[in-house]
């Protein structure tokens, strides 16, 4: 009952969970060194931190990343997909400038904006 009253709002008791998924800019292969790729994800777990979004669940692939992330009630999915997307590149870029070669303008994921909603929230009386 505990897991209950922590996720309870008013007049909702829910989860607000969201699938994220992007890509890097172009389909380039730039995550598939180990340590980038470790880079990336303590960027986006940091990035979740400073913004209190719970990261669930992560997978960064060569070319795109996976997260499954709890939100806080109040947070809009595409805000919180552009919150983790601009502090993890930002992030990345300060760690490995190497990058900027590739990816000059500083955007090393690709506009995407599609998130996909995981719980749905129940309302109760």
């Amino acid at each position: 009952m505990n897991i209950y009253k922590s996720n309870t709002h008013a007049h909702l008791i829910g989860w607000n969970t969201w699938h994220f998924e992007w890509c890097t800019k172009y389909r380039y292969k730039v995550l598939k060194r180990n340590y980038i790729k470790n880079i990336c994800s303590i960027a986006i777990v940091e990035a979740a931190k400073r913004h209190k979004i719970d990261v669930v669940d992560m997978e960064v692939d060569t070319d795109h990343v996976h997260v499954i992330a709890g939100l806080p009630m109040t947070m809009d999915p595409i805000k919180a997909l552009q919150l983790l997307k601009g502090f993890s590149a930002r992030l990345i870029f300060a760690i490995v400038p190497n990058l900027r070669k590739r990816y000059p303008k500083g955007h090393i994921f690709s506009p995407n904006k599609k998130p996909k909603m995981i719980l749905i929230f129940h309302k109760y009386g």
